[in-house]
């Protein structure tokens, strides 16, 4: 009897199924190496939607890259301390403007 159940992923959850499900056919494939019977976790499978594969595809890509770019923060950090670091009153305005707009835009109005 085959049942289907679909089940939703949250951030994160992805990486512990899919090492589960390579440890669960990495199991099975010794056993069949053995010539012991399958077990009846074999029965399992996973399928990813296109964008559950698109996001694993692209957590992947990003492992090991950092979003901080320190040389940049650094400077910053270092123009402040010396009362170098000047915004102008038009440009701060300006972006409360941009992200107020962007958030009344994400409410529908």
């Amino acid at each position: 009897m085959e049942v289907n159940v679909a089940m939703r992923i949250g951030d994160g959850g992805i990486g512990r199924v899919a090492q589960g499900y390579t440890e669960n056919v990495r199991s099975s494939a010794r056993d069949r190496a053995r010539g012991g019977q399958t077990t009846s976790s074999d029965a399992y499978r996973v399928t990813l939607s296109d964008l559950g594969r698109d996001m694993a595809l692209a957590r992947h890509a990003m492992e090991g890259v950092t979003t901080v770019r320190q040389e940049l923060v650094s400077g910053l950090k270092q123009a402040v301390t010396d009362g170098a670091y000047q915004v102008s009153d038009d440009d701060i305005a300006g972006k409360i403007a941009d992200q107020l707009r962007q958030k009344m835009a994400g409410l529908g109005g």
